[in-house]
């Protein structure tokens, strides 16, 4: 069979008939600036640059998703977060938007035509789909309100809040999400479909049950907004995931972007009857530091996991690739799902385990060059875990659970539900800091 466009091939693989291979995405953010020789800080406030670099890189590789994106913080930095953008690095967080729980109701929703990098992100996502929209999807990074949350009043506020005064914290969650809603009509307004991310909801930095209080609300609402928009939903959240699938399966995504840290065969087992798996060849371990077959190897080893899920599988990397992904490895992952074809090879999987023992086993951290900086300092980490076995050694089984504040003085976003949420203490913090790249730094499709 020839090669299909990513349209093409989306069509034909949800109406159950064959193709020439499955879906593949390696999670280039970043990246595409060495794709078109720039640096990272260009893209961030240069919409035709942004999507030049996006719509190139797509055009040197051939992978199956557009995504517009530069880092997690457009959303809080409209809302007041400052941010530190590096002249050649992925931005990061340099000040919260308020500095104690009691400014909170200063805060306000933003206005993605705008506010901070909205407005640029959005012409972005116009021009690309403008160019290639009519061959492949073409997406914009949208920041899950729980994260966006978090660098609105800093980590170890938040985790105070969400202790000790829930409902103060699920009202900081309330104005995220009203955010998050109005950048998502955006983002489908000017034709293109959200991408959502929660990083910070993570079972490596929140217990499942906070993640049920706090996060599951907003994302819930968000997906039916965007349903009820005629789209379908990516989710993805970083680090470990295995605690909160049945919750986020409950979301009503459509698909779970899981990265390394999780066993696709377990998700499959898991889930795969409910929802499309996606993932999750490691970013630094293989695509940064490995080689062009070991890149080949743990494609097949992800496809043996999961290419037979239930609901489907696209390949991709666990998160966003670091920014000096050598382009032989990015290469190499659309060639090796070439090689497997759709339906599924089986013969072209017999040489995984052979290949796999090249891979390599040292587990990278987030100080190797160039790595995206983490939201939470291992400082601020570290107090959100005092404050968990804290809570762990004076919980009651009597706990209030007040309800949390409504959005009552900005305008709904047409056509979406409000939804209501409980609230309650926080009883489980970080459990360890995300040890790959790209974890909570880079988002993901």
């Amino acid at each position: 069979m020839a090669e299909l466009t990513p349209n093409e091939r989306a069509r034909r693989l949800a109406a159950g008939a064959d193709a020439d291979r499955l879906p593949c995405v390696p999670i280039v953010g970043n990246t595409a600036a060495r794709v078109i020789g720039c640096r990272v800080r260009e893209l961030r406030y240069d919409a035709a640059l942004l999507a030049n670099a996006q719509v190139a890189a797509y055009r040197a590789f051939g992978y199956d998703n557009i995504r517009i994106f530069t880092d997690l913080y457009p959303s809080a930095e409209a809302m007041g977060a400052k941010v530190y953008a590096p002249d050649d690095e992925t931005a990061y967080l340099a000040l919260p938007a308020i500095q104690e729980p009691g400014q909170i109701d200063t805060l306000r929703p933003a206005d993605p035509q705008r506010d901070g990098i909205l407005p640029l992100q959005l012409e972005a996502l116009r021009r690309a789909l403008d160019v290639v929209g009519d061959e492949v999807p073409v997406t914009a990074a949208l920041t899950g309100p729980f994260t966006v949350a978090s660098f609105l009043v800093g980590a170890e506020t938040l985790t105070r809040l969400v202790l000790r005064s829930p409902s103060a914290a699920a009202r900081l969650c309330d104005l995220a999400l009203e955010t998050t809603l109005r950048l998502a009509e955006a983002i489908m307004d000017s034709g293109g479909t959200p991408s959502l991310t929660d990083a910070m909801s993570s079972a490596t930095v929140i217990s499942p049950r906070t993640f049920e209080q706090f996060s599951l609300p907003g994302l819930r609402t968000l997906v039916e907004y965007i349903h009820g928009r005629g789209k379908k939903v990516t989710l993805h959240i970083c680090g470990k995931t295995q605690p909160i699938w049945p919750l986020m399966v409950a979301t009503g995504a459509d698909c779970l972007s899981l990265d390394n840290d999780a066993s696709l065969a377990a998700a499959k087992t898991a889930v795969g009857d409910q929802v499309k798996l996606m993932g999750n060849v490691h970013p630094a371990a293989v695509m940064l530091q490995g080689t062009p077959l070991t890149v080949r190897a743990a494609v097949r080893e992800v496809v043996a996991a999961a290419g037979d899920s239930p609901k489907g599988l696209i390949v991709a990397s666990g998160c966003s690739l670091p920014t000096e992904t050598p382009f032989e490895n990015i290469r190499a992952m659309l060639d090796a799902v070439r090689e497997i074809g759709f339906p599924v090879n089986r013969e072209n999987l017999q040489e995984t385990h052979a290949l796999a023992r090249k891979i390599p086993n040292s587990e990278p951290t987030l100080n190797y060059p160039g790595a995206p900086r983490h939201p939470f300092t291992e400082g601020e980490l570290a107090h959100a875990r005092k404050l968990a076995v804290r809570e762990e050694s004076t919980r009651t089984h009597t706990n209030p659970s007040p309800t949390c504040s409504r959005v009552s003085d900005s305008p709904s976003v047409k056509g979406r539900p409000r939804s209501g949420r409980g609230s309650s203490a926080f009883d489980a913090a970080a459990h360890e800091t995300p040890n790959h790249p790209g974890a909570a730094g880079e988002g993901a499709v």
